[in-house]
């Protein structure tokens, strides 16, 4: 039902002819996330607001902290570049890199279209992506879809934007060395008119949490990779 989540979820849909199908996972709040032998962790997901929905349009914006543990010869110069190259790989750039500053950090930004094929649902979203970094500390991660086309369920899909924001954990407050990410997504849905309220919501909010842990679960293991490397490289 919903397009498009990151810039790793939709590696793999831009790398092979074969529909995605993402799997339903079930995370609820107080539970901590960790997969076994990795070195990251995240804590409970949660509602920035209340999802609601207002004419017809339900919105709903959920976030989640995880924690990483790096070398500490890790930078973010790696998880950057990496970033970079998925961007290109995976969407069609119509302008960019123009260089911004984003909440305080030096980046770029891109003018995109990223075209995605889930089960019987072809989207194509239009969109404003911004990379920034300053490759020790800080690294930013975030879209903002422009225009949205699509077919079946998908589209209803109003406005998607996602930030992931990558920061060193603070070793002179005793924390161990590595990383904390914090991950945002935002989903706009126009509800059909065939369709019951309560019933409508309650399906969105559980497409959405579904969707942005299916994100968590492919997104930790790829930065935590990417750390690691640029650690065994110092």
């Amino acid at each position: 039902m919903i397009a498009f989540w990151l810039w790793l979820a939709t590696s793999a849909a831009a790398d092979s002819s074969a529909p995605v199908v993402f799997e339903a996972h079930s995370l609820q709040p107080g539970v901590r996330v960790a997969e076994p032998g990795t070195n990251w962790k995240c804590g409970e997901w949660r509602w920035e607001s209340e999802p609601a929905e207002t004419d017809r349009i339900f919105e709903a914006r959920i976030e989640m902290e995880c924690d990483i543990d790096a070398p500490l010869g890790s930078s973010l110069a790696r998880v950057r570049e990496e970033m970079l190259a998925t961007l290109h790989r995976t969407r069609k750039v119509h302008a960019g890199p123009d260089v911004v500053t984003e909440s305080g950090l030096s980046g770029v930004r891109y003018d995109v279209t990223i075209a995605l094929k889930d089960a019987d649902e072809g989207v194509r979203v239009r969109e404003e992506a911004i990379i920034a970094s300053d490759d020790r500390s800080r690294l930013i991660y975030q879209t903002r879809s422009k225009e949205i086309s699509a077919n079946g369920m998908a589209a209803y899909l109003r406005r998607l934007a996602f930030r992931a924001e990558v920061r060193r954990r603070d070793a002179a407050a005793g924390e161990t060395a590595g990383y904390r990410v914090k991950l945002w997504n935002l989903v706009a849905i126009e509800r059909p008119w065939y369709a019951l309220g309560v019933m409508f919501r309650s399906i969105a909010k559980g497409k959405v949490r579904d969707k942005f842990e299916k994100v968590r679960a492919e997104l930790l293991p790829r930065i935590a990779e990417s750390l690691r490397k640029e650690g065994e490289l110092k």
